[in-house]
């Protein structure tokens, strides 16, 4: 049975998580009442995977129309929707797919044609042994200019961001796709896709435009959003708000086939660029936004059951799939080329440390791995005696690698979003109380990844990483082919062997226990990363929402929500 994300409300209204439900789909969300140092405590230590409660799918449902929903994102100053650098706000309300995944890993047709029954997936036929796809979408799709989506834009939209953008996992992997007719389009990979989620990382990673849309656009939709969704643009203003309004001619009229998140329930959606949690929590108080997502527990006191707004907000709580880690720069462009120098700065960060300066709330990681996934079971990460499981920060250790290092004082560069301030000041003064010298430059989505692209430009980074399984977390940091000389890690990393290995956990038969230890143990050997934590979340969704619907990558989909 299909299944998608979402809540009835009356279950949600907490302050923090007491308790987590078991890995995988159909965990429910557990949650403790507003209280104080108990949750507190509790949340921290919470070590197994917390997902979004699960509904038996209930398709189409009645909804009131509301007339507009208000809610912040991150800044943005480009709304280009392809490759692993796009996720532009609104994007999946405007922009649709061949398939996209749900919040378990499940791919659902949406251009690709439900009511074809093909031999591999609802749409899609395949040739056991060969890496041929061959992918059936409906004939009758249009975009918001009315132009007809045809198979040769399907082919056209990922040939481009193949070819024009950065995307996870696809180099060297697909090798071609073209149209056979209108509505028939073949995928043609390098071998058949027996991978961990490689399939999905295709299917479901390319937004879908009309060619001709895309080149008579000025901006090559960097400005503006033309999409075949249930959404469309009505204004944009670079770093302040995108307005979108529903689409009333939106093409997918079978309501048989058309999936909840295909719904269209408020007339407009206004994204708020807002990075400062303190000026989201102030558009919430004063009415300004109706909808703010990812707030940390600690600033959701005020939205809970006997708060001061509890009478207008909700709070949805939840772990995150996010993986947030610090990246040292391997480049021999930065004083972190060097390993002893990368291992002196991860063994300098207090884990506890920065937990406690969040509040409490967030997950300790014993890896890069998170609970959330289905294979985070494969290892006992706790059990391993490196930097990422330490209980306290050793001086001596810092030192003696300093030492190897020849550190004579130079200051470093800590590179991250805006927004993350806190964070970063934390991290800053942890490596000057250890003898480091840092300091920290945070820039704007669009430019973090220009200044990530200069080995000279930083030291150390922060980001934040999420995939379907943990192997495809790492796939979409590390991956040698998510670079444009597909040689070195976007992080300048170059070991050749720890790339190899990785590619062999992407593999069906390579994905074992033993592999995904070999790999991690090699990544803490050579200071390659340090996991931080992953959140416990709070979504703040106004009283009448009854049914939240949340899509791929935790995208809170307010227009095909249920109101009341």
């Amino acid at each position: 049975m299909k299944k998608f994300v979402a809540l009835f409300l009356s279950l949600v209204m907490v302050a923090a998580l007491a308790a987590c439900g078991q890995s995988g789909a159909g965990s429910a969300t557990t949650a403790a009442p507003a209280g104080g140092g108990d949750a507190t405590a509790s949340a921290a230590e919470t070590t197994t995977a917390q997902k979004y409660a699960e509904q038996e799918t209930k398709e189409n449902m009645e909804s009131v129309e509301v007339d507009e929903i208000t809610y912040a994102t991150r800044t943005a100053t480009s709304l280009n929707g392809f490759g692993t650098r796009g996720g532009a706000p609104g994007g999946y309300e405007v922009y649709e797919m061949i398939y996209e995944a749900d919040i378990y890993g499940e791919m659902q047709p949406f251009l690709a044609d439900a009511t074809y029954e093909g031999n591999f997936l609802p749409g899609c036929d395949h040739e056991p042994g060969t890496g041929v796809y061959t992918v059936h979408i409906y004939d009758y799709i249009k975009d918001h200019n009315g132009n007809d989506v045809t198979a040769e834009d399907v082919a056209f939209s990922y040939l481009h961001s193949l070819n024009e953008e950065n995307t996870s996992g696809w180099k060297d992997n697909l090798l071609d796709v073209k149209a056979l007719d209108p509505s028939t389009v073949e995928f043609t990979f390098a071998k058949e896709q027996t991978g961990v989620g490689q399939l999905l990382n295709v299917f479901c990673r390319c937004i879908i435009v009309d060619e001709d849309t895309y080149n008579n656009s000025p901006s090559h939709l960097n400005d503006e959003m033309i999409g075949t969704g249930p959404y469309k643009m009505e204004s944009y203003t670079s770093g302040a708000e995108l307005v979108l309004v529903r689409n009333d001619d939106y093409w997918q009229t079978n309501e048989e086939v058309r999936r909840q998140e295909q719904q269209a329930n408020v007339k407009k959606l206004v994204y708020k660029f807002i990075d400062e949690n303190s000026q989201k929590l102030i558009g919430l108080k004063t009415g300004e936004l109706d909808l703010v997502t990812s707030l940390d527990t600690k600033d959701i006191g005020d939205f809970l059951e006997g708060g001061e707004f509890a009478d207008k907000f909700n709070v949805f709580s939840f772990q995150d799939k996010m993986v947030m880690a610090l990246h040292p720069n391997c480049s021999e462009k930065s004083l972190c080329g060097n390993k002893d120098f990368r291992l002196a700065v991860l063994n300098a960060i207090d884990l506890d440390g920065i937990i406690a300066s969040r509040g409490g709330f967030d997950i300790k990681l014993d890896a890069y791995a998170n609970s959330y996934y289905s294979d985070y079971d494969f290892v006992d990460w706790a059990s391993k005696d490196n930097y990422q499981t330490k209980k306290a920060v050793d001086p001596a250790v810092v030192k003696d690698y300093l030492d190897k290092a020849g550190y004579q004082g130079e200051t470093i560069t800590l590179l991250g979003n805006a927004g993350m301030d806190d964070l970063a000041n934390v991290i800053v003064n942890m490596l000057l109380q250890q003898g480091i010298n840092a300091e920290s430059k945070l820039v704007d989505g669009a430019s973090f990844y220009n200044e990530l692209d200069n080995p000279e430009a930083w030291d150390i980074c922060l980001q934040q990483m999420a995939g379907d399984y943990n192997v495809t977390v790492w796939e979409h940091a590390f991956s040698f082919g998510n670079t444009s000389t597909k040689d070195h890690t976007q992080y300048w990393g170059t070991d050749q062997a720890w790339e190899d290995l990785l590619n062999e956990c992407l593999s069906e038969e390579g994905h074992t226990p033993e592999n995904m230890e070999k790999w991690w143990d090699m990544a803490v050997e050579n200071g390659y990363v340090l996991a931080l934590y992953a959140s416990i979340k709070n979504d703040i969704l106004p009283k009448n929402m009854t049914y939240y619907v949340v899509g791929d990558k935790n995208t809170a989909l307010a227009g095909a929500s249920v109101y009341e």
